[in-house]
């Protein structure tokens, strides 16, 4: 836990927190005062060890691009750069906290490209905070997420081609497919859902958008075909079931009972969903292109839950509910 301590300075005095946050802030604040103190007074002052202090200040040279140097004349630190101060972008205590807890839900995605590296960097960040607010680490737990092994050139390939606005041709093997089949497509987003990567692209084929699983992805490779992509580009509006904006859209209308209406109630599911009550549960509506997610959530749901709408839906969802009774009949 972090424990207040007081400094006084020729000013004032002020209470600050004894963390490596704010020994970072009092050193910048002491090196600016022009008082060219020595890594001894720092020390004394921060309630801390000259090696500590060493080690910060190093640190807010090598990673913060403080201009720090020992004035040989006044035997002190000060910048070389005047008027020279660390950035300040509110960062608190808590912010500290909440920055190291990022850390952790970062692990979560460990697995997918670039996680190594973007860990890394976080690190490098939060190097001077190790170990000061890690009370949460044993109480506050991230659960982790399944994922979809898939060769990472795959992901490089791609992320390249979306970069300059290359067509991207591969072989695909969908679900229900037998055999590999080629495909030309111009990349618009790569998305990462559950912790499962999918790239969203034009078919140009097929003259059509479609989704495609990296993991079922091979033989990809970035043509010299550049294009321009659509003033009214796909876009993603983040929420569980999403909306890709040139996909087809549904309204769905879906009744649940009350043994699920709290659950159903206590979450986002779209960003435009609405929730009303009505006789022994709830009716939520709510736009998304994601046809096949949202099916599987009904069934999730067993008997607590009864598609409305669309039209179209319901008799798909009837249909299914025939041949899974079917199955267990037989």
């Amino acid at each position: 836990m972090l424990e207040a301590m007081q400094v006084k300075n020729k000013k004032a005095s002020e209470t600050i927190l004894a963390s490596d946050l704010t020994r970072l802030q009092l050193i910048d604040r002491e090196i600016a005062s022009g008082s060219y103190p020595t890594a001894a007074k720092l020390a004394k002052l921060c309630e801390a060890s000259t090696t500590v202090i060493t080690h910060d200040i190093a640190y807010m040279k090598e990673m913060l691009g403080a201009p720090i140097t020992l004035d040989e004349k006044r035997k002190g630190l000060c910048y070389t750069q005047r008027g020279f101060k660390l950035p300040d972008h509110g960062i608190t205590a808590e912010g500290i906290t909440a920055f190291a807890k990022a850390k952790e839900l970062l692990a979560a995605y460990r697995k997918a490209p670039q996680g190594a590296a973007a860990k890394q960097l976080v690190d490098g960040i939060s190097a001077p905070f190790a170990g000061k607010s890690g009370w949460y680490e044993n109480r506050i737990l991230v659960q982790d997420i399944p994922h979809t092994p898939f060769d990472e050139v795959v992901w490089a390939v791609i992320a390249l081609a979306l970069r300059d606005n290359r067509e991207l041709s591969f072989e695909y093997k969908g679900f229900t497919a037998i055999k590999f089949k080629p495909l030309r497509v111009r990349p618009s987003h790569l998305i990462c859902e559950q912790g499962v990567w999918v790239l969203y692209a034009y078919d140009i084929e097929q003259k059509s958008p479609c989704t495609f699983l990296l993991s079922r992805m091979k033989k990809v490779c970035v043509s010299g075909t550049r294009f321009e992509l659509p003033k009214d580009s796909v876009k993603y509006d983040g929420h569980y079931f999403a909306v890709l904006s040139s996909a087809k859209k549904y309204r769905f209308r879906i009744s649940f009972s009350k043994e699920a209406a709290e659950w159903v109630r206590d979450r986002t599911w779209a960003g435009d969903q609405t929730i009303r009550e009505k006789e022994g549960g709830i009716l939520i509506e709510f736009t998304s292109s994601q046809y096949e997610k949202v099916m599987s959530w009904m069934f999730s749901q067993g008997g607590l839950a009864k598609p409305l709408g669309p039209a179209d839906f319901v008799e798909d969802w009837r249909a299914r509910m025939k041949a899974l009774w079917k199955l267990y009949c037989s």
